[in-house]
């Protein structure tokens, strides 16, 4: 039997990961619904912290404070639920980019898209050297904190609510004078 997944535990108070997914994609649905793009950033809200859902993260949870301050920054859980989101949506690659960018940039910073060199940053951060347990993840956190039918149906109204922000943002730009 696996042990609850926590995403908060400092002080003896602990946040379960079910309880932060639930609660962060719900604001940032409201939030998002603000302009139109509700689904979109529930789903971004959801998978921010999709690499906390491993042994390792759990582990770190779990150690004194002044363990954690040494390992600070070393447990890459951005890049899985990116990199999750960016893999869903092969043929909306907009809406999975805008997704892959919000949760890579939640922590660590917004990556480039296209280097001076040519190398594509977003693509170097969901696939990263380092191993960052993405089976792993994948495996506890839809267990754990989401189902596939309802992240499904959250994809498919996200490309259409970016579809029609589009429409309205080159609405919008036609009206602009050169």
């Amino acid at each position: 039997v696996r042990e609850t997944l926590y995403a908060h535990w400092s002080d003896g108070s602990r946040q379960t990961l079910l309880e932060h997914t639930e609660h962060v994609g719900e604001l940032s649905g409201a939030l998002g619904a603000r302009i139109g793009l509700s689904a979109l950033c529930m789903l971004i809200g959801i998978f921010h912290d999709f690499g906390k859902a491993k042994e390792a993260f759990q582990d770190y949870l779990k150690m004194e404070e002044e363990a954690q301050r040494a390992l600070r920054g070393r447990i890459n859980h951005s890049a899985g639920g990116a990199r999750w989101l960016w893999e869903q949506l092969p043929d909306d690659r907009l809406a999975a980019q805008l997704m892959a960018l919000a949760v890579c940039a939640h922590h660590g910073g917004l990556p480039d898209c296209v280097r001076p060199d040519g190398r594509n940053g977003l693509l170097e951060r969901l696939y990263p050297q380092k191993e960052i347990g993405y089976e792993e993840c994948r495996e506890n956190f839809l267990a754990e904190c989401v189902s596939q039918e309802q992240v499904d149906a959250l994809l498919q109204r996200a490309s259409g609510e970016l579809r029609q922000f589009e429409e309205r943002l080159n609405a919008a730009c036609a009206d602009l004078r050169p």
